[in-house]
């Protein structure tokens, strides 16, 4: 499924990107990610929604990695909340 060529808002297109990152590239996801998808609307719990139904709907290990100590979604999202 071609999500790109959806025909949604703005807003939902950046978490679908987002989301499709975090999907194929976990490591590779960084503040500045988290920045966009803020920008575009969504707030930190939205975006943990996004990510925890997607994990849920994907492989699983794929998605692994955002949820481990060493590279944590919470830290990203909260960083004055350790």
């Amino acid at each position: 499924m071609n999500f790109e060529a959806a025909a949604v808002e703005l807003k939902v297109m950046a978490l679908f990107k987002f989301v499709a990152k975090g999907s194929r590239q976990p490591a590779d996801i960084s503040r500045e990610d988290f920045d966009t998808v803020r920008q575009a609307g969504w707030s930190n719990e939205e975006i943990t929604q996004g990510v925890q139904y997607a994990s849920i709907t994907a492989p699983m290990p794929t998605w692994s990695p955002l949820f481990s100590e060493t590279y944590s979604i919470r830290a990203l999202l909260w960083p004055d909340r350790r």
